[in-house]
């Protein structure tokens, strides 16, 4: 044999030799792989997540606590209204500029116009129904007449005679300062 065979069979048995080894290796890599996992499955089952026997009782615990946390709001939101209610019968509400004064003043601190006879628990009573609103309220709970404190509120120009929205500073008609 001559050299040329020699290393021709050589680089055929390295290059063969060599697709074959990487062939088994990925084999018994495999086939071993298999073979731990098989076997640690059985010392030791995959372990199935249980559904937590308390979750119902915590989730009924945490809306009782909303529910009471949001009861104890309403309470206070109650008490405060009650409170301005109270006040409102001896306050006067400036119909010009919306400032709050004592119920036996006669004008505004504020803009030094007239006030209003009644106080504001007076002019939350619906002229249509008669019945006792929360000071504030725009429409009557019972028959849904606008409530005069809100039309009071609602400032009038005086160049253009438009009437505005509440708390505005200036005519969306004319571009005026209102009072």
């Amino acid at each position: 044999m001559g050299l040329l065979d020699r290393a021709l069979r050589n680089g055929v048995n390295r290059a063969v030799g060599g697709a074959v080894s990487n062939a088994v290796e990925r084999k018994v890599t495999q086939t071993v792989s298999n073979t731990v996992n098989r076997a640690a499955d059985k010392i030791a089952p995959p372990q199935q997540v249980q559904p937590n026997p308390y979750a119902q009782q915590q989730n009924a615990q945490a809306q009782a606590s909303a529910a009471q946390l949001g009861g104890m709001f309403a309470s206070f939101a109650g008490a405060a209204q009650g409170m301005v209610n109270e006040a409102a019968k001896n306050m006067k509400i400036c119909p010009s500029c919306g400032h709050g004064s004592a119920a036996d003043a006669q004008f505004c601190p504020g803009c030094g116009g007239p006030l209003p006879e009644q106080t504001a628990a007076q002019q939350a009573v619906c002229q249509s129904c008669g019945r006792q609103n929360d000071v504030g309220m725009k429409f009557c709970a019972g028959c849904g007449t606008k409530m005069p404190l809100a039309a009071a509120q609602e400032p009038v120009c005086q160049g253009c005679g438009m009437q505005n929205a509440a708390g505005a500073a200036f005519c969306a008609g004319c571009g005026g300062r209102l009072a």
